[in-house]
């Protein structure tokens, strides 16, 4: 590649900026050959000017030099290009000249200097419009800078440039096939220049060696056209994906059928029911730990075991007994919570689990409804109409879950009959607090166990002092066994009381202490029924939320997805107006190539190929459906996934799309024959400017690797650097130079009074001359020698 110096005088801001864009749009693999420099505004108009604008050129040609050195680069012929406006201050001051101080300071720059070369060419815009500037003395001051460009452009003298290249805002009248150009377009048709003359390799003929050898003013028309196989398969990529994607979020691809299809198909082979989420909400609540048995602690004194205790009454009979039913009410609130906190506990993490577990199914849903083979349309549009049901058929199963009652804990056995008469009637003295008061009244009348064993006693007295003289006077024989009938009849009344009263009375307190036991478990059950149904509703709840999330997740996505721009780091330079692509570009409406890239790009599809530009819209979806068969997808659907999923696309649509590839532009042009004519490429390559008036008819210089077909006559400069171009160059010599009094439509005083810059021209055109008149033009200038010799001690030291 051709190491480049480039020099913009140019004060136009909006011209600077877009020519600094457009170098900037060069590949990575040019950037580091172009040194770019813009050094201000402002006439230079005073010595002490003039040393500050050197002293500023010199560091950056330290820089510039020094860098490319340090990339490697071989610079055996400094390559340096100055950018001027002619109707420009700084231009005007400087630019004439500067080929000369950029010759003379040199040696500062470089230091190798002795062994290298340096060519300067000027690249001048001179506005068309110049001669419909009000002010004279204006037009003169552009007349005279334009002379001076004439004079320093190959005369041969040492400070002069090796070529001077003027260009304007318009075509040149034998053709006029672009408008005038604005600011953009100006920077665009220099940027060409630029290209053409130093674009290329460093071994290789440079364009200047064919029309720029032996110096003077040329007048350029310049344009190009690309193609790259890699940027064409990138572009018709990017075309496919964007079809795809756009019916892939088209919001009216939708099958309703399929719809109602799937949601039977996944949600009701899915455990989503009541009857389903009853069971799984209630895992875990199948055995009870608690030892229901044990309703209190032992009493202690014991009312039998412990009789002869002196404490026995206060501590059994006054403390004990009184203070059970409070126990008892502690212990059943004690039971009540613990069951409660552990079971609804373990329902409210079933809860939870059912929850995830249902979000995870909405999600893998939609991944399996976009893989589904008898899914007609896998797209945004038909998992948004997938999510609407299902959240109309949860938010019905949660209106109305239809589930009858039923026991969370099971009920032991011995509380069987209990629990199932409190279930059945509820109230009527069965409820907690009837079952404590009869409890009480139960408890008040246990019988102290010594007053029963005297009252027994005394009965058992009473009844032998009774039925003894009974028996004696109606059954005499019966007094043989008196050894037998009398303890029976002493120990009577004890059986009596022990067997009917005391027995039934510890039976009817066991009895109501298990009916209090019913009751609580009862409570418990109810309430942990109430959990499972509100755990119910809260993971349909959940599942209608998700449904939601899904449809607004899907919409991001649609908003998301978008097929990034491709760009291309191996192009070597930007598309502009003069730099179009073979395909799809077009020169002021005229397309090089009739059809498009689509013709010449061909889908692999189950049962054939179909070129690209043939593809209809079930074509796409069929397309999709394919995809999303291969893609693992992920669960989430949203707008991160935007990205991922294009590039999916993109991997796997790669295999099939048959493109030009491995082509340089020449055999695509063979291969089209017929399709291709580069005639509106040569027409933007016409002659640019009106600095001539009869177009000469050189003929053009085209760079590219071999001849390019479609341009005949033409003469070829061999690059193989530019594979992907065709760079067309129109070239005509100014003789005797730029026509300074026709542009500016005024004659030039007959003795000119030198300004600065003048005497800088001057000096670097006749370099020290002993004459005090120079002719400019058809005019001369007065000088004199204090003034040469002041200006040589200022550039010399």
């Amino acid at each position: 590649m051709l190491p480049l110096w480039i020099i913009n005088l140019g004060e136009d801001k909006e011209s600077e900026r877009r020519l600094a864009t457009l170098l900037d749009g060069m590949s990575d693999a040019v950037k580091p050959f172009w040194h770019y420099l813009h050094p201000g505004s402002g006439e230079v108009s005073s010595p002490e000017e003039y040393r500050r604008f050197e002293s500023r050129l010199v560091r950056e040609g330290q820089q510039c030099y020094n860098g490319f050195m340090d990339a490697g680069l071989r610079v055996s012929n400094f390559q340096i290009v100055v950018l001027g406006a002619a109707d420009e201050a700084l231009s005007q001051s400087v630019f004439a000249p500067l080929a000369g101080i950029l010759r003379d300071a040199l040696p500062r720059i470089v230091a190798d200097h002795t062994k290298l070369g340096v060519e300067i060419t000027g690249l001048l815009y001179i506005p068309s419009t110049a001669n419909q500037d009000k002010d004279d003395g204006r037009r003169q001051r552009m007349a005279v800078f334009l002379e001076e460009v004439n004079l320093l452009s190959g005369t041969g003298c040492a400070g002069a440039y090796n070529r001077v290249i003027g260009y304007q805002d318009i075509q040149h009248q034998s053709v006029r096939f672009y408008e005038r150009l604005d600011a953009e377009g100006r920077a665009a048709l220099l940027f060409q220049y630029l290209v053409h003359l130093f674009l290329g390799s460093h071994d290789g003929e440079k364009l200047s060696d064919r029309i720029g050898a032996d110096g003077g003013v040329y007048a350029l028309g310049a344009a190009s056209a690309y193609f790259s196989s890699k940027a064409h398969r990138e572009a018709e990529m990017k075309t496919l994906l964007e079809r795809l994607t756009a019916e892939f979020k088209d919001m009216e691809n939708a099958d309703v059928v399929y719809a109602d299809k799937s949601v039977r198909k996944y949600l009701d082979t899915a455990p989503v029911f009541p009857e389903d989420y009853s069971s799984r909400l209630s895992e875990g609540c199948a055995s009870i730990d608690v030892d229901l048995s044990r309703l209190e602690d032992k009493a202690d004194p014991h009312p039998v075991w412990d009789l002869l205790k002196v404490d026995l009454f206060p501590s059994y009979y006054r403390k004990y007994l009184r203070y059970m039913p409070a126990r008892l009410v502690r212990f059943m609130q004690e039971l009540s919570y613990a069951l409660l906190s552990r079971y609804a506990g373990r329902i409210r993490a079933n809860v939870r689990d059912a929850e995830a577990a249902g979000r995870l199914l909405l999600r893998g849903t939609a991944a399996k409804i976009l893989a589904d083979k008898e899914n007609p349309r896998a797209t945004i549009a038909q998992l948004e109409l997938f999510f609407a049901k299902a959240r109309g058929r949860f938010e019905e199963l949660r209106s109305d879950p239809a589930l009858p009652y039923r026991d969370i804990l099971p009920v032991p056995r011995y509380l069987k009959n209990d629990y199932e008469r409190f279930s059945k009637d509820g109230g009527d003295g069965n409820s907690e607090a009837d079952i404590l008061d009869k409890l009480k009244k139960n408890l008040r009348q246990e019988p102290v166990t010594l007053a029963l064993l005297v009252r027994c006693f005394f009965l058992g007295v009473i009844l032998l002092l009774v039925a003894v003289p009974l028996a004696e006077f109606f059954f005499p024989s019966a007094m043989a066994w008196t050894w037998l009938w009398i303890p029976a009849l002493f120990l009577l009344p004890l059986a009596v009381e022990l067997v009917f009263n005391v027995r039934r009375h510890f039976k009817r307190i066991r009895r109501l202490k298990y009916g209090l036991l019913a009751a609580t478990l009862l409570s418990v059950n109810r309430k942990l029924f109430h959990e499972l149904n509100t755990g119910i509703e809260a993971v349909y709840a959940a599942l209608v939320s998700e449904c939601e999330e899904q449809v607004k997740a899907l919409s991001a996505l649609r908003d998301a997805l978008e097929v990034p721009e491709t760009v291309d780091k191996e192009r070597l330079l930007p598309k502009t107006r003069f730099n179009q692509p073979l395909f799809e570009g077009c020169f002021k409406g005229e397309s090089m190539v009739t059809g498009t890239l689509s013709d010449e790009t061909r889908l692999s599809l189950p049962g054939g190929e179909k070129s690209l530009s043939a593809l209809v819209k079930e074509d796409y979806l069929r397309v999709l459906k394919l995809l999303f068969q291969e893609l693992p997808l992920q669960t989430d659907l949203g707008a991160s996934e935007a990205d991922k999923l294009v590039e999916a696309f993109r991997e796997k649509l790669s295999g099939r799309l048959r493109t030009m590839d491995d082509s340089d532009i020449l055999t695509v042009l063979a291969r089209l024959a017929k399709r291709a004519d580069l005639t509106p490429l040569r027409k933007m390559a016409a002659l640019n400017g009106m600095l001539f008036s009869v177009d000469s008819g050189n003929a053009p210089v085209v760079k590219a690797t071999e001849d390019v077909p479609g341009i005949e006559g033409a003469s070829v400069i061999k690059d193989d650097i530019l594979t992907d171009y065709v760079m067309v160059t129109t070239w005509q010599k100014l003789s005797p130079g730029i026509p300074a009094q026709q542009i500016c439509n005024c004659a030039l005083p007959g003795d000119i009074t030198p300004a600065f810059s003048d005497l800088l021209a001057l000096y670097y055109a006749y370099w020290r001359g002993e004459k005090s008149t120079y002719k400019v033009g058809n005019s001369y200038v007065t000088v004199r020698k204090a003034d040469m010799d002041s200006i040589d001690k200022m550039i010399r030291g």
